[in-house]
This record gives structure tokens, sequence and C-alpha cells, in this order.
């Protein structure tokens, strides 16, 4: 019984495994990108007004952004600055929540997006 067991356990061990079904990759159009099997259009900055830099310092601040379906950014953090503490955190958040988006569109539907964004200063 033992050997009819292990004899069972070498054939299913030894049976090739299935092929995998295709992955039918969309054909995206010109400026859009695959994500999770459908088309992704990154949103597009169509209405932004210059950071006003507090402390005349150069610097650069690397933000995150929700940009939302209608295209807001109602939520800022900030990741990175090359200059802490001199107000451009502050600066780069107000100017980046006040910028309007075409928004993401998947497959042709607004959808939220987190976004990267970096704020440079210049005296």
């Amino acid at each position: 019984m033992t050997a009819l067991c292990l004899l069972l356990l070498l054939s299913v061990a030894a049976t090739p495994a299935a092929e995998p079904d295709s992955i039918v990759t969309p054909k995206c159009g010109e400026g859009q990108e695959v994500f999770e099997g459908k088309c992704l259009t990154m949103p597009v900055l169509i209405k932004h007004k210059l950071p006003v830099n507090p402390g005349r310092a150069s610097g650069r601040v690397k933000l995150w952004a929700l940009i939302d379906e209608k295209g807001s950014v109602p939520k800022v953090e900030v990741l990175e600055c090359s200059k802490p503490g001199w107000g451009l955190e502050e600066a780069a958040i107000k100017a980046v929540s006040k910028r309007k988006y075409k928004p993401a569109m998947l497959d042709g539907k607004p959808v939220p997006i987190n976004f990267s964004i970096v704020v440079d200063f210049r005296r």
C-alpha cells in the first residue's frame, strides 16, 4: 500500500504543468500605458501658478499628491526637501494644491491617482 501511494505521488509530481493562458496586452494609444490590463492615461496639468519663494532660496521639494477624478489635488505630502525649515515645503504644498489637471483616465473613465511632483525654487 505504501508503494502504491508513493507511485501515485511520483506520477503526479512528474506531470508537466499546464501552460498558462496567454496574457492579452491591450494596444493603448499614444501617451497611454498598460495598467492592470487596461489603458491608463496619465493626468495632464492644465492650470497652475508658480510657487512663491518665501526665503529667496534655491531648493527642491519632492511631493506626493493625490489627483482626484475631477482633476483637483485634495492631498499633498512632502517626501523630500533640499532645504528643510526654509518654508519651501509649505510654499510647494500651497502651489500644488491649487493646480488643476485633466484627470487620469483608465479605459476612458476618470480615476484618482497618486502622483509624484517635483517643485524647483530658484533665486
